[in-house]
């Protein structure tokens, strides 16, 4: 499905099996998961807007698309983090409407004052004395509900980090004749992730035991306390957790190997071939994550290519200024620059001599490198002569300033791609 696209109904599903807690804890007010999934929806894996009636359903427990179920688990586990971040509630008076009907905020605080004022309020402001009252209740209760969702942010942080050390994740790393380069399995593996529970006293281990054991539903808003009771703990002093750490600094330069496939005319047919990227990784605190050096510089520096069979790899060797060009930019050049001919000076003559030597040696009347004219042999100024022959048709070539105009316009979105420090 195309992104931008609205997901449409399909046949299977599955329910989301945090339904009712996820609805008793908005309030009941889907638009607020609405909100959250507009903004997250890429994120979250969809691959295009989601129709309200999708989350109308999910939150009724109906079965739903898995994507929107992925998506709706990866917001009950933003709110199990940090709740009081999701439910704030206001801490004035007169932007209680904002957050969620008078009706509920009555039956919720209590305030010893008749409906008929408190129901008005939003177009009557309440009494002075009605509303000192409303204000404290509001007050104690804005307080009870904090402090629930500081102990139960506490709690959760507990049991995932027990869960981190019993599965712990790992980066993997091999070394390459050029660089470190992560890879998915084998090599060194280092932890990384979820600290887990390593610095914890005896007390709070003991504790993430027995709270792992304890189901952990969402504080309650209405009631501003846990849904749940404190279990009891014993000390934990032999429990075992490895360290998240960087092994290698805080960051270094390595290589990253990206499979890649195009074709950029008749000298430039690639096919199937694994491109070599030079690449930083930094340490974010909890993993390497990968950035881009600056600009395009390390891109495609090297590659190899498969054999013709598809069965082997040939050997790695350096990329030529038109295949690093094809990569990155995906433009296919037929010429050579002034610059790129300048960096190559030496290698160019030697190639252009041998290739006149050659016809020398063949003596064919009809070259003009034939010993008629040089009985001698070919001097290396008349392969200098040629060079500059080739280098002066770079510079006034306008094909050669076409392809060097769009290699400067996609060089404008290959910087804006590029992965950044965290």
């Amino acid at each position: 499905m195309d992104a931008g696209e609205p997901l449409m109904a399909q046949k299977a599903g599955v329910p989301f099996k945090h339904a009712s807690e996820l609805k008793l804890f908005t309030l009941g007010q889907n638009r607020r998961v609405e909100a959250w999934i507009a903004q997250n929806w890429d994120r979250a894996g969809l691959t295009g807007p989601l129709d309200k009636s999708y989350i109308s359903k999910a939150l009724s427990g109906l079965p739903v698309l898995e994507p929107v179920v992925k998506a709706l688990d990866m917001l009950f586990a933003e709110i199990c983090a940090d709740p009081w971040a999701w439910c704030a509630p206001p801490d004035q008076v007169e932007d209680m409407p904002e957050y969620a009907p008078l009706s509920w905020w009555y039956v919720t605080l209590s305030p010893p004052i008749p409906w008929t004022a408190f129901s008005t309020m939003t177009t009557r402001p309440l009494k002075e004395a009605y509303r000192e009252v409303t204000q404290t209740r509001l007050s104690d209760w804005r307080s009870r509900l904090m402090r629930a969702c500081d102990q139960y942010r506490a709690d959760h942080a507990l049991v995932q980090a027990l869960r981190a050390d019993v599965n712990p994740e790992y980066q993997h790393w091999v070394q390459e004749e050029t660089g470190w380069r992560m890879v998915r399995t084998g090599g060194q593996q280092y932890r990384v992730g979820n600290p887990g529970l390593r610095g914890r006293s005896a007390d709070e281990i003991g504790l993430a035991y027995a709270l792992a054991d304890t189901s952990l539903p969402l504080p309650l808003i209405a009631e501003a306390r846990l849904a749940y009771q404190m279990p009891e703990a014993w000390p934990v002093d032999d429990h075992v957790s490895e360290p998240v750490e960087p092994w290698n600094g805080q960051e270094f330069e390595g290589v990253e190997w990206v499979e890649w496939k195009g074709l950029g005319g008749a000298d430039l047919n690639l096919g199937l071939c694994e491109v070599e990227h030079k690449v930083l990784y930094c340490w974010d605190g909890e993993r390497y994550v990968v950035a881009d050096l600056p600009d395009w510089k390390g891109r495609a520096v090297r590659l190899r290519q498969r054999t013709g069979d598809g069965h082997y790899w040939l050997p790695w060797r350096a990329t030529t200024f038109r295949e690093r060009d094809l990569i990155r930019f995906e433009v296919a050049r037929e010429h050579d620059t002034e610059e790129e001919l300048l960096s190559v000076r030496d290698q160019m003559i030697a190639e252009i001599w041998e290739g006149q030597k050659e016809s020398w040696a063949e003596n064919s009347p009809y070259s003009p490198f034939n010993q008629k004219h040089y009985p001698d042999g070919i001097p290396e100024a008349v392969a200098i002569a040629q060079f500059e022959v080739n280098l002066e048709r770079a510079r006034t070539n306008p094909r050669v300033r076409g392809e060097q105009s769009e290699i400067a316009r996609r060089k404008v979105g290959l910087r804006q791609k590029l992965r950044r420090r965290p």
